[in-house]
């Protein structure tokens, strides 16, 4: 019985998104401090600057949660 011991796809796509992970994780870094903090609205007036603000709070706690980064209270 032949074994094949090359490679596996499987590893080569743990690699690569471990990788991926790491990268982000740069990424966040290089944004700064406040970048997925949640944002409260105290600026936000009209309806439409209260809906694009509440698609960007929910985008930082997507990224929050895929990267593990629990956000603290202030």
């Amino acid at each position: 019985m032949a074994t094949n011991k090359g490679r596996r796809i499987v590893d080569a796509l743990d690699d690569l998104r471990a990788e991926l992970r790491l990268a982000n994780q740069i990424e966040v870094l290089r944004a700064g401090a406040s970048f997925l903090d949640h944002d409260k609205g105290e600026r936000a007036k009209t309806e439409t600057a209260k809906a694009r603000l509440a698609r960007q709070n929910q985008l930082r706690a997507d990224i929050r949660a895929g990267l593990n980064i629990e956000e603290t209270e202030r």
